[in-house]
């Protein structure tokens, strides 16, 4: 008898053909974090918060937690309760890393300080100009 296994782990991947590394930018720093393809952005950023306290990499608050982070792809938040392969978070993607400012409830850093460029909005395309008719 054969089990048959439906979901993200079909028969044809196995449980660690779905980790990603997603490359995770702040100002000049870039660090790898591992996670699965299947995993929500809200765990994702919990791995990201680990790893912040860990290393001490920005200093946090007591009480941070994963609402006082923003991932961002570009101009695109990540919605926590999608998972990252639903946000086309791949492997190797960018992603930008922001943070809820001290003391505010809706505010998060600015994308443009915190990548260090700004990204114009791909959709929807800028109308491309006609050529104009030629008189005969």
């Amino acid at each position: 008898m054969t089990a048959v296994m439906s979901g993200p782990y079909s028969q044809e991947k196995g449980p660690f053909d779905t980790c990603i590394y997603v490359r995770v930018k702040r100002h000049s720093d870039t660090f790898f974090v591992l996670c699965d393809e299947y995993e929500e952005v809200g765990a994702f950023k919990g791995r990201i918060m680990d790893y912040l306290h860990q290393t001490g990499a920005v200093k946090l608050h007591d009480e941070f937690s994963v609402d006082d982070i923003r991932l961002t792809i570009k101009n695109r938040i990540l919605e926590n309760s999608s998972t990252c392969h639903d946000q086309q978070v791949f492997n190797d993607t960018e992603v930008y890393l922001l943070l809820r400012k001290p003391g505010t409830k809706d505010e998060f850093e600015d994308l443009k300080i915190v990548a260090g460029q700004e990204f114009e909005y791909e959709y929807p395309t800028k109308k491309q100009e006609e050529p104009a008719a030629q008189a005969d």
